[in-house]
């Protein structure tokens, strides 16, 4: 038995035995009728207030099917919409903002996705960066210093949210709670944003938003944990463009070091 069902037991009991005691008091109170309706009143009163909280624990009940109900509409929607496309190449401008909105730091770069779970990921400034996946290992280069990190794929995905993209994993979207929260429409297109927030409070990452303008995703925004936000506007974007397979594969460079951290 659940809660609700529990309280509602609960107030049956109590209204059953009020109206017990009504009967045994108007039965020694015969010759008492302000007594009598005074109780009958009294009776009336908290009848009406258990109706009356029975109704709100009700309207509580379905407030929160009606919003699960959402939830799994816009989670259908969102991953109905990454289906649509098996490939994704772009060039991005990031603004990074701290919880204030203020403009800490703008770079620039290009990604190419393919699924399940490849990336190839170069940032160009303002410091040059390359992320690849190659579907099982996760590789983070810094040339500046000639370092090569590696992680698992499957432990990367809550620190490194675009992996989410070419994710088809139903384990994976479970660790999320995914909500449309805007849609607008005119004559020849329709622009919906998602937000895609983590269960687990801790990760480095909390929320992941995208909009998508018609079928295709025009841009991002990744809020971590410190309050700040990276917002990445996307152009020359393609879809189901043939891409080597060779871009995923990473190839540690002469003389790099290299810290595998799987």
């Amino acid at each position: 038995m659940n809660i609700t069902s529990k309280i509602k037991t609960i107030l049956l009991v109590s209204m059953l035995s009020a109206n017990s005691t009504v009967i045994a008091n108007e039965i020694q109170t015969e010759d008492n009728t302000g007594v009598v309706a005074d109780i009958n009143t009294n009776v009336a009163l908290n009848i009406t207030s258990n109706t009356a909280l029975n109704i709100s624990l009700e309207n509580t009940e379905n407030d929160e099917l009606t919003n699960e109900a959402e939830k799994s509409a816009s989670k259908s929607k969102l991953l109905n919409l990454l289906n649509s496309f098996k490939t994704l190449t772009a060039n991005f401008n990031q603004s990074v903002k701290d919880e204030d909105n203020t403009l800490l730091q703008q770079g620039n770069g290009s990604f190419s996705l393919s699924k399940p779970n490849l990336l190839h990921w170069s940032t160009l400034a303002p410091d040059e960066s390359t992320i690849v996946s190659d579907g099982e290992s996760l590789w983070l280069y810094d040339p500046f210093i000639e370092q090569a990190t590696v992680y698992s794929l499957e432990n990367s995905i809550n620190n490194t949210p675009i992996l989410l993209l070419m994710n088809q994993d139903e384990k994976v979207w479970s660790q999320y709670t995914i909500e449309e929260i805007a849609k607008e429409s005119n004559n020849t297109t329709t622009i919906d944003k998602f937000n895609i927030t983590s269960k687990d409070s801790e990760s480095q990452v909390q929320s992941l938003s995208l909009i998508f303008d018609g079928q295709v995703l025009s841009s991002f925004t990744i809020n971590d944990i410190t309050g700040q936000k990276s917002e990445f506007l996307l152009t020359d974007i393609e879809t189901d463009k043939s891409l080597s397979p060779s871009l995923f594969l990473f190839e540690v460079p002469d003389g790099s070091v290299i810290d595998d951290q799987r």
